[in-house]
């Protein structure tokens, strides 16, 4: 055998150092330099699609458009089809900003090596970036086929599942992930954002219990998690859960504004009432919120401060329906019948059917002794199909006391709709005894 020549082997090595060098000076940003050694290595190697395909890339980085695709243009004169040219030429494309032509020549790489699932998957992403989600769920499907476990692909196949509401087949591709990888903190995250889609609170929050442990995920995750204790009416939940984010975010609106609806269904509203000021503080030009801060307020019987909440509401959006509508209330609150009447007259001459608004007239007229008033605008929330409670028992009794037996309607009513207040009790007595009980 023929002893290697130490000359041929110090050449070798000597290429080998001059192509780390081009790649390092093109990492780099050092384009000119970079350019300078791929010429040099081409003179001694001029039929090396490699290097060409480097070069271009190097071209392409530096701004040199034209150039590039005439060395690509070489390395498939030399080889036709070859694959990595046709990844350049993607990349070139992508570059001037030709989609058609980045995923034409992506799709001619994949299909001249139909094995290559990383191809695959760059194509996928691109495809699904650009927003052709179907394109883009073929072949994370086929993907799948050749690395039926890759969690990349089935985490965004399963964010295409989302995106169509195809809520089944999303959560089977996030909990086959999960079963292969339980520390998939972002698929858990996802499952649990199917699962509260979907109305399966309890589920939802054993996923969020998990994503919140990578700090990315840690706020989104809590949040939700106190979203599914309030569906499920665990309101003490909810508000720890909320409070610990504020601890960490003390002005964040969305927290905010979740502990305080929190603590308004735990009925703590005395706790609510300090959220919602803090709120008005943080955006003062929030109609919702200094609605809010006007029902805390009337409800502990601060009316002068409604007021001036309110007006400051209608400087903001003039003509606000619910706040004049409560506007009407702290009026009435604070027995001012006649400003509270001509408040709710005026809201129903704008909103005719506005029938909680006729219920709340119906209170001032009631007040004031104008019975026939109130059954006249009573009548009218009743044509309008409202369904409180009270104020049913209420116009059933107004029709009784005038021998009207259209008050069993009013009486059957209520009890169909609330069959465990104590308003339908009191139906049930009226509709035992019948009209000879007045």
């Amino acid at each position: 055998m023929q002893a290697k020549n130490p000359t041929d082997r110090t050449n070798s090595e000597d290429t080998k150092l001059l192509k780390r060098l081009a790649k390092l000076y093109t990492s780099s940003g050092n384009h000119s330099e970079a350019l300078e050694v791929y010429d040099k290595l081409l003179k001694e190697f001029p039929g090396d699609r490699a290097l060409l395909i480097e070069k271009a890339d190097c071209l392409m980085a530096a701004g040199r458009i034209l150039d590039a695709e005439e060395c690509l243009e070489r390395v498939l004169e030399i080889k036709p089809g070859d694959p990595r040219a046709f990844l350049s030429y993607s990349k070139l494309y992508g570059a001037m900003h030709d989609r058609d032509k980045e995923i034409s020549f992506l799709m001619l790489a994949v299909n001249s090596v139909p094995a290559a699932w990383k191809l695959r998957l760059a194509l996928a992403a691109k495809l699904r970036e650009y927003g052709d989600l179907k394109g883009a769920q073929v072949q994370y499907l086929e993907v799948l086929k050749i690395k039926p476990h890759l969690e990349t692909a089935k985490f965004d196949l399963g964010l295409i599942y989302m995106g169509q509401d195809k809520f089944d087949e999303a959560a089977r591709e996030f909990s086959e992930i999960i079963t292969n990888n339980p520390s998939a903190f972002d698929a858990h995250f996802n499952l649990g954002n199917l699962h509260f889609r979907t109305g399966k609170y309890d589920a939802a929050i054993a996923h969020f219990t998990v994503a919140v442990r990578k700090n990315d995920l840690a706020a989104k995750s809590s949040y939700l998690m106190g979203q599914c204790f309030l569906k499920l009416q665990d309101f003490d939940s909810a508000i720890v859960t909320y409070e610990r984010l504020i601890d960490s975010e003390p002005d964040n609106i969305s927290f905010l504004k979740s502990l305080a609806e929190a603590y308004v269904e735990a009925k703590e509203f005395d706790m609510s009432y300090d959220v919602y000021e803090r709120l008005v503080e943080l955006q003062p030009k929030s109609s919702e919120f200094r609605l809010r801060l006007a029902e805390h307020q009337n409800r502990f019987g601060k009316h002068s401060s409604a007021k001036m909440t309110l007006k400051a509401l209608f400087q903001i959006s003039p003509g606000h329906i619910g706040g004049h509508r409560l506007l009407g209330e702290v009026y009435a609150a604070n027995s001012e019948y006649k400003a509270a009447a001509e408040e709710f007259e005026r809201i129903l001459l704008v909103n005719p059917a506005y029938s909680d608004v006729y219920i709340s007239l119906g209170k001032v007229y009631r007040a004031t002794g104008r019975y026939e008033d109130e059954l006249s605008v009573l009548r009218k929330a009743y044509a309008l199909g409202n369904k409180e409670p009270s104020y049913l028992l209420r116009l059933g009794e107004l029709e009784y006391d005038k021998g009207n037996e259209a008050c069993f309607n009013k009486f059957e009513r209520l009890i169909e709709i609330a069959p465990e207040s104590n308003s339908a009790k009191e139906a049930e007595y009226y509709l035992r005894h019948g009209l000879q009980a007045a």
